[in-house]
């Protein structure tokens, strides 16, 4: 789940300077609405202002994973901890800078944006108007060990992990540490604006004919090991598929990065018949080790799949950093006549994968599933099977978006990575 800093502090930057509007997302079980707050800081770094600012954005993502807040809205934490997401990128608009009595850097600024909000707290705040959370106030002061997540302890991850409402933590909520920083929220009235999922398209002639593909990447969780969660969950798509009639065809047999086709035909109950083809790969998709065998199939499927699944690690965005897959293959083709679906199953893909895809096809042929928080590579099987049910269903009628949402968080038992749909 971590990268080193410098590369998650070039994607966050990347994304925040990027001003693109995006079609309004929808989740089941949350909101997503518009914010605004005004904080300040103080530091004796000699950094770029406005990269300061960005950085101190980022301890957001720690208050939005925060178990102790989420459990005071009674929200189910047991597998997804936590209660927003920002989306990326934010409009920042730098205010002022000056110093301080002991010479350091006071810097003040506005950021704006969009965010999802469990509903629980959605409708709690949208009443008030308004939520408070705690933000570093001296970055030089803090980091606190015992405020982090126990397995990823280093200074440069605190920003992703810090925790001021854990018990043991709170004296970090007080100055000269943090400050109380009120998020003003405005509701974006949050529907699918006519965004259907169009079954009819994807499975009709979508620019290949009477084929129906899939394409599904898995990546490894920690090691390329027989143990690893990534490998668990590639094998038990093979025996969820072949239980369900598929037939396996082996195209690379390697250890660590096996690739298989399934094929399939499906009969609608209009009685037209349609072949299914599903692609699934298991591969090292980290920015930092893997070789070009990642790259390799995003191409294909950004340009042939009706469908794409990618299940791994999100990076903080870098995983799936477009300039950087190109620089391993070569330029990336969209085929902009084709309807397509996009599901990101990684943590915070909300944040980081919407805004490549908007300005490579920009066609409203485009609906991207995202996640707004972590998720847990032990229930990406159980989603992914209840996607794969919705997509294979044999009724000619369409679903919709909040029977599939609703559907495939089921597994969860009451819980939500805030699962949501946008239509690019």
């Amino acid at each position: 789940m971590i990268r080193k800093l410098k590369i998650i502090l070039v994607c966050v930057s990347a994304s925040l300077a990027t001003h693109t509007q995006f079609g309004k997302s929808y989740l089941p079980h949350g909101e997503e609405v518009r914010f605004s707050y005004t904080a300040e800081f103080i530091t004796s770094s000699e950094d770029n202002r406005d990269a300061l600012a960005e950085f101190h954005i980022t301890h957001l993502f720690g208050v939005f994973q925060s178990p102790e807040y989420s459990e005071k809205y009674d929200i189910d934490t047991q597998y997804a901890e936590g209660f927003g997401a920002l989306k990326l990128p934010i409009g920042p608009m730098w205010a002022n800078e000056s110093v301080t009595d002991n010479g350091k850097r006071k810097i003040r600024y506005t950021a704006n944006g969009l965010m999802l909000l469990h509903n629980k707290v959605a409708e709690t705040a949208l009443q008030a108007k308004h939520f408070k959370v705690h933000l570093p106030y001296d970055l030089d002061a803090a980091y606190k060990e015992y405020c982090t997540d126990p397995k990823y302890t280093a200074p440069d991850q605190y920003w992703y992990f810090n925790n001021l409402y854990r018990e043991g933590c709170t004296d970090f909520q007080a100055m000269p540490h943090s400050q109380e920083v009120n998020i003003h929220i405005f509701s974006t009235r949050n529907h699918l604006d006519g965004l259907d999922p169009r079954f009819d398209l994807l499975r009709g002639d979508n620019d290949n004919g009477d084929l129906f593909s899939i394409y599904i990447i898995h990546g490894f969780d920690e090691s390329t090991s027989r143990r690893d969660n990534g490998r668990r969950n590639f094998n038990a798509l093979t025996k969820y598929l072949k239980r369900n009639g598929f037939k396996k065809q082996v195209e690379r047999r390697h250890f660590r990065r096996p690739y298989y086709i399934f094929t399939d035909s499906l009969e609608l109950d209009d009685a037209s018949v349609i072949k299914v083809e599903i692609h699934s790969v298991l591969v090292d998709t980290d920015i930092e080790t893997r070789g070009t065998t990642f790259a390799e199939f995003l191409q294909k499927a950004f340009n042939e799949a009706d469908v794409l699944v990618y299940m791994g690690h999100s990076g903080m965005g870098g995983n799936l950093d477009i300039p950087t897959l190109e620089d391993e293959v070569g330029r990336f083709s969209f085929n902009k006549n084709k309807q397509q679906i996009f599901f990101f199953n990684t943590c915070f893909s909300y944040s980081h994968y919407l805004a490549p895809f908007e300005r490579l096809k920009s066609n409203k042929k485009l609906a991207v599933l995202t996640n707004g928080l972590a998720k847990l590579f032990a229930t990406s099987s159980p989603v992914l099977e209840k996607f794969l049910e919705a997509l294979l269903d044999p009724k000619v009628e369409d679903h919709t978006w909040q029977e599939i949402l609703e559907s495939m968080e089921a597994p969860l038992d009451g819980g939500s990575y805030l699962l949501n749909v946008s239509g690019l």
